[in-house]
């Protein structure tokens, strides 16, 4: 029998007839049988898709953000350094290849589209992050480079300045203090006439004697005046060592200084008084002396400010240089004559930026 294609053939044949009535239903039933076999899918692979995956979508949309901004990030951190951040890039990179693999294995596994979209977000991705790789290299070396360089010139630095503090301090240390005079106090020579002050030889700091004050009230002792001397532009300190026993109030220094047509300014030392009973210590007291500041007679006192007994020994007048600190501090100030009986009626004391010389 020819082959039959159709309906129409098969029918002509059972008209003509060249079949049955009954080889004309088994051969109609086969052919419709035939092409509903035929416009069957042969399996699920080949059946049409149910959508584009969404993962696939994300892959392509982060990789082209991505390599957009590493078209422009040269001129975003060049005006705007601290607006876009440099990480964004490999970050949506990253992301782009991350959810072009899930998008791939997706598209294997169930009936879903998008494997083109998948595979361009992961090209774009892979060549945005590689970019990324190959230009962070040379930043990441200059870096390096900039910051070893900068602990370099930090180094240096530090060094340089040890250096000058070293040099500063052997240079201070160079220059000893001058002693202008000298007051051994062993006898009473050149000391004002005063009650209660006498030489005692028992004790003493040297084993020669000193001068023992006892007083019953506040009290200035006068020691000694040095006439005219030159020392301009210095730090002259007035030095000594002092014992007390049972004194109510504080035992201090004081040095005033005239200067011609300006009159008289002193200085205390009360940056560390003595008080009650203590063994020999050494007091001074500080007067700077810039230049053209020559004073032409200095007073050496000595203030206990309270009843009981004081011995004093082994006075001296000494010239230091000035430092930078003496010049540019203000701690250091001296309060002239016609002020001293205003600051007397101050019951609190002097403000704290007057103790370093009161």
């Amino acid at each position: 029998m020819e082959n039959v294609s159709s309906e129409e053939e098969l029918l002509q044949l059972r008209n003509e007839g060249r079949i049955s009535e009954d080889e004309y239903e088994q051969l109609l039933g086969a052919m419709k049988r035939t092409d509903k076999t035929k416009t069957r899918p042969a399996n699920k692979d080949q059946s049409i898709s149910a959508g584009t995956s969404i993962l696939a979508v994300l892959s392509l949309v982060f990789s082209i953000v991505a390599a957009a901004l590493t078209g422009f990030i040269g001129l975003f951190v060049f005006f705007f350094p601290f607006v876009v951040p440099l990480f964004l890039v490999p970050f949506l990179s990253v992301l782009g290849i991350i959810c072009g693999h899930l998008a791939l294995r997706r598209i294997r596994r169930q009936t879903v589209g998008g494997r083109g979209l998948a595979i361009g977000g992961l090209i774009i991705g892979y060549i945005v992050l590689g970019l990324c790789i190959v230009f962070s290299v040379p930043f990441v070396i200059y870096m390096l480079t900039y910051n070893q360089q900068a602990m370099k010139e930090k180094a240096k630095l530090m060094e340089k300045q040890r250096d000058l503090l070293a040099v500063k301090k052997q240079a201070q240390l160079a220059i000893e203090a001058v002693e202008l005079k000298r007051f051994g106090l062993d006898d009473m020579e050149g000391i004002p006439s005063q009650s209660g002050l006498e030489i005692d030889r028992d004790i003493s700091s040297d084993g020669k004697g000193s001068l023992r004050i006892e007083v019953t009230q506040p009290t200035t002792v006068r020691l000694f005046e040095t006439g005219e001397m030159d020392i301009e532009n210095a730090r002259l300190v007035c030095q000594a060592k002092v014992r007390t026993e049972n004194v109510q109030g504080k035992v201090f220094l004081e040095m005033w200084c005239s200067f011609p047509g300006k009159g008289e300014f002193f200085s205390r030392g009360l940056m560390q008084p003595l008080t009650g009973t203590t063994d020999w210590i050494t007091q001074e007291t500080p007067f700077l002396l810039k230049k053209g500041e020559n004073p032409d007679n200095i007073k050496l006192n000595l203030v206990i400010d309270g009843k009981g007994m004081a011995w004093i020994d082994d006075i001296r007048l000494l010239k230091e240089p000035l430092s930078f600190e003496d010049l540019m501090s203000n701690s250091s100030f001296v309060i002239p004559e016609q002020n001293l009986q205003t600051l007397r009626k101050c019951k609190a004391g002097l403000p704290a930026h007057f103790s370093y010389c009161w």
